[in-house]
C-alpha cells in the first residue's frame, strides 16, 4: 500500500507535458484572394496558438514555383494549374497537387444610377468590342459608355474574354485597372462606367447586373448556371508535410468552408 501511495504522489508531481513546438506556415496567394487567406489564417492561429502563418502575394506562376521549390507550404491560385505545372521538369514525376477550395463568380457591375438590370451576351460583346458606345440604346443612362477592364492575364479578364469575346481582347478604349478594388472604385465614381470583378470584392457602391438572365449567386455559380466563374485552388507539394496537411484539412473542413462561404461559392464538383 505504501508503494502504491508513493507511486500516486510521483505521478501527481510529474511535470506537465511540454507545449507543442512552434510551427511556421508560408502561404503564397493571388492578390485578390488575399483577404480570404488572411481570414483562414487568423482563425487557424486562434485555434492553434503555436502556429504562425506568413502570407505573401504573387501571380499564379510565381506562387506555384514557390511551393515546388519548397519555399512555401501552400499556394492559392485562381485557376486550375496546367498539367505541366504539376510535374517536375527534371524528373517527370508529379510534384504538386491541386485541391479545390472555392468557385469565384466574375460579376459585371455598373454605377448604381444606371437603370440597366441585365445584359445578354450579344450586348456585352458589342460593348466590350467598342461597337456600342451609348447607354440609352440599351435602355440605360443618356450617357456614353466607359469600359473598365482588368489587366491582361488576370483570371477575371481571361474568364470574361473567353465567354464574351471568344478570346479576343477588349476594346483598346477600355480603362485598365490593376485589381478588383480599383475596378469597383472607378465604376462607383463614373456614372457611365461598366466593369467586371470578383464577386468577393463587390460592395454597395456598385450595382451587379444579371448576365444572360442569371445573377451571380452562390447557388448559380456552384451549379454552373452562371457563365462567368473560375476556381480557387490550393496547391501543395505532392508529398506534403503534416503541418501543411493540417492547414489544408482545416480550409476544406466545415469551419474553413464556413469562412470561404462568406466570400465565395463552394468549389464546383469534378
Amino acid at each position: 500500500m505504501l508503494a502504491i501511495a508513493w507511486a500516486l504522489v510521483a505521478v501527481g508531481c510529474s511535470p506537465p507535458p511540454p507545449p507543442p513546438a512552434l510551427v511556421r506556415l508560408r502561404v503564397v496567394t493571388a492578390p485578390s484572394a488575399a483577404p480570404l487567406v488572411r481570414q483562414l489564417a487568423q482563425r487557424y492561429q486562434e485555434l492553434r496558438s503555436y502556429v504562425t502563418v506568413q502570407i505573401d502575394e504573387a501571380p499564379a506562376e510565381a506562387a506555384l514555383e514557390e511551393v515546388a521549390m519548397r519555399r512555401a507550404d501552400l499556394a492559392l491560385v485562381e485557376r486550375d494549374p496546367r498539367a505541366d505545372e504539376l510535374v517536375s521538369p527534371e524528373h517527370g514525376r508529379r510534384w504538386l497537387t491541386a485541391w479545390p477550395l472555392a468557385s469565384d463568380g466574375v460579376a459585371v457591375v455598373v454605377h448604381p444610377s444606371n437603370p440597366i438590370q441585365a445584359l445578354g451576351k450579344a450586348d456585352l460583346d458589342r460593348l466590350y468590342e467598342g461597337l456600342e458606345r451609348r447607354w440609352e440604346r440599351l435602355g440605360g443612362l443618356d450617357a456614353p459608355v466607359e469600359l473598365v477592364s482588368r489587366e491582361p492575364g488576370a483570371p477575371a479578364r481571361i474568364a470574361f474574354e473567353r465567354y464574351f469575346l471568344d478570346g479576343k481582347p477588349v476594346a483598346g478604349a477600355a480603362v485598365i485597372m490593376p485589381g478588383d478594388r480599383a475596378v469597383a472604385d472607378y465604376v462607383a465614381a463614373h456614372a457611365g462606367a461598366i466593369g467586371y470583378l470578383s464577386l468577393a470584392w463587390v460592395q454597395g457602391n456598385v450595382k451587379v447586373i444579371a448576365v444572360d438572365g442569371v445573377s451571380p449567386t452562390a447557388a448559380a455559380i456552384a451549379g454552373g448556371r452562371y457563365p462567368l466563374s473560375h476556381p480557387l485552388v490550393l496547391v501543395t507539394r505532392t508529398g506534403m508535410a503534416s503541418k501543411t496537411r493540417a492547414f489544408l484539412d482545416f480550409a476544406q473542413g466545415a469551419e474553413g468552408q464556413g469562412i470561404v462561404g462568406r466570400m465565395y461559392a463552394p468549389a464546383r464538383p469534378g
